[in-house]
């Protein structure tokens, strides 16, 4: 049973987890989390009939419990968002779904809104460039020929362009943070890095991608607000972290505090098991 251990270690950074470690909707998982952790990431998701949106009222509870336990929120907006998309008509209703739970949200004053950058149709008409380059390969431009360095850098613009669209409804541009999915978040990183929004390192996605996390860290640290930990097992993310997995989360924390992090950390996992797993394997390492 999740005990209050996780909020009494003293440390910078606040240490979260999932909206998902109890197998019911968003709301009682907050209650059941709250006084047990610093931050909740609230995994949201909204499709065709099915929707786990919290109501009004919903984010009025969360907000009274968030100021009586000081629990902090971020806000993980869904997945089939495509701001970077080729099809202006997805884009601008992607644009206008962030828009909407931006707003269904910000009393809660989250410290970040994650923002999955690289989802698109996975047909011919739309991919970014054809499948082939997919098959284990990592491309920088200068190996990329003329029309796919063209729609990498299309959809670069794009993507930057809907953040900069998105910046009127935040309390501050940096808590629009782009997370790491695949490959194609490296073609973003650079701009990213001199843009005014955040970042979101997923650790666990750097390593099913058999990435080195440190390059990443130290690259990005300026503009860090939210790191995700997770495992990774068969190919699988979001598995519980590991005892296989310590010296490279002592090098990502001894790293944060030379840094003075002062971010979210989140254990995005979603069964009361792992996150009690993993923060075992955090209190081993860090904690």
């Amino acid at each position: 049973m999740l005990k209050s251990d996780l909020k009494k270690q003293p440390r910078r950074y606040r240490l979260g987890t999932t909206s998902y470690i109890y197998p019911t909707d968003v709301l009682p998982n907050v209650k059941k989390l709250a006084g047990k952790v610093d931050d909740v990431e609230l995994v949201l998701f909204e499709y065709k009939n099915i929707s786990n949106l919290p109501t009004p009222e919903n984010i009025k509870q969360m907000k009274q419990l968030a100021e009586r336990e000081n629990l902090t929120f971020t806000v993980h907006l869904p997945l089939d968002l495509s701001i970077g998309d080729f099809n202006v008509s997805v884009r601008n209703q992607s644009l206008n779904k962030a828009k909407s739970l931006i707003k269904l949200t910000n009393s809660l004053n989250p410290l970040g809104y994650i923002i999955h950058p690289d989802r698109w149709a996975p047909n011919a008409k739309n991919e970014i460039f054809p499948l082939q380059h997919l098959k284990n390969k990592r491309f920088t431009l200068g190996q990329l020929n003329n029309e796919d360095k063209q729609r990498i850098n299309y959809w670069v613009d794009k993507v930057l362009e809907g953040l900069h669209t998105l910046k009127p409804i935040v309390a501050e541009d940096s808590t629009l943070c782009v997370e790491n999915t695949n490959f194609l978040f490296d073609y973003l990183f650079p701009s990213l890095l001199k843009s005014p929004f955040g970042i979101c390192l997923d650790v666990g996605h750097l390593l099913q991608s058999d990435l080195e996390i440190m390059p990443y860290l130290r690259r990005c640290v300026e503009k860090l607000q939210i790191i995700h930990l997770h495992g990774v097992s068969n190919g699988k993310d979001h598995q519980r972290l590991t005892k296989e997995m310590h010296p490279q989360l002592k090098q990502l924390f001894n790293y944060l505090k030379q840094n003075d992090y002062k971010g979210v950390v989140t254990l995005e996992v979603f069964s009361e098991e792992d996150l009690l797993h993993s923060f075992q394997v955090l209190k081993e390492v860090c904690l």
